[in-house]
C-alpha cells in the first residue's frame, strides 16, 4: 500500500477530514480520521462522477 503524506496529523481532528486536490487527477482524495484511524477515498462518485467526500 502506498503511503503519501498529505498533512500533519494535527490538521485532521477525530470526525473530521481533509480533501487534497488535485492528486492523481482531478477528483483529488478525501483523507479521514476516523477515531485516530486514517482513511483515504477518491473524492468521485462512481455512478453520479460527483464529489464525493463532501458528502452531496
Amino acid at each position: 500500500m502506498a503511503r503519501v503524506v498529505v498533512g500533519k496529523v494535527s490538521e485532521i481532528p477525530p470526525g473530521e477530514r481533509k480533501i487534497v486536490v488535485p492528486f492523481r487527477g482531478k477528483a483529488g482524495i478525501g483523507v479521514f480520521n476516523v477515531d485516530g484511524t486514517f482513511y483515504a477515498v477518491r473524492n468521485i462518485c462512481p455512478h453520479k462522477r460527483g464529489p464525493l467526500c463532501t458528502g452531496n
